[in-house]
């Protein structure tokens, strides 16, 4: 299990092994921004990566494609992931907003 920091919201996301980023905030009732449902295919979901080591999970092909066409943006100046491919295996914090906790609470970890 990985906990993943989400600024600016101060949300914590514990995820499972081999479970994406984005489908263990959806669990959690947390709003994730996203088009594609998970798929890789509209880079809605970005993160930044500002702290971590990512070297553990690599990107997936179909992820490495997605980026190369979002690395024509100078969206971000960090590592930059896709959270529905992303599968943490140690703490990590990332950036990206639009992420929101599910109504009434500000934290969202177990």
């Amino acid at each position: 299990r990985a906990v993943v920091h989400v600024l600016p919201a101060g949300i914590d996301i514990v995820t499972d092994p081999g479970q994406p980023l984005m489908r263990a905030a959806q669990a959690m009732g947390i709003r994730w921004p996203n088009v594609c449902n998970g798929q890789a295919q509209c880079g809605v979901c970005a993160v930044e990566v500002v702290l971590g080591d990512l070297s553990s999970c690599p990107p997936t092909l179909r992820e490495q494609q997605m980026l190369g066409r979002l690395a024509q943006k100078p969206l971000m100046a960090g590592a930059m992931r896709l959270a529905c491919q992303l599968c943490p295996k140690s703490a990590l914090t990332v950036q990206r907003m639009g992420v929101r906790a599910p109504a009434g609470r500000t934290e969202c970890d177990e």
